[in-house]
């Protein structure tokens, strides 16, 4: 009896660890397809301030912050939409501003969301900055 209960209790285990480490690998593994392709980004002390194309609906409220890293020293950011903008003008550039999450202020920041090349007018990554 001792050697079943000590079997079972050691099986369990051994499933709740496997569980455990699939849970931490899926959180580890970022889905960057909802990051917001952008025009441009830049951080200050107020926020995360970012240009992306709109048709006319989109607002602040459209989007939100995602802390996708954090550490000691530093964090790394992406814009996600949330509301899709279902208007039908002509696609044009717009500015937003988002404010930094808690977590993040002091820390030196950077936001990680592609930027589209051609709607810039030029290569590059969004200044990071503290």
């Amino acid at each position: 009896m001792g050697l079943i209960k000590t079997l079972v209790t050691a099986t369990s285990l051994a499933l709740l660890s496997a569980c455990a480490s699939d849970a931490d690998i899926e959180s580890a593994n970022v889905d960057s397809s909802n990051h917001e392709t952008l025009v441009a980004a830049s951080v200050k002390v107020e926020g995360v301030y970012f240009s992306a194309i709109s048709t006319g609906c989109s607002s602040t409220k459209s989007f939100m912050l995602d802390v996708v890293s954090i550490d000691a020293d530093s964090a790394d950011l992406a814009v996600i939409r949330i509301e899709p903008d279902r208007c039908k003008r002509v696609p044009f550039v717009d500015s937003f501003t988002l404010p930094l999450p808690a977590a993040v202020k002091g820390l030196s920041i950077q936001v990680v969301n592609p930027i589209d090349p051609a709607l810039k007018g030029g290569k590059g990554k969004p200044s990071r900055t503290k």
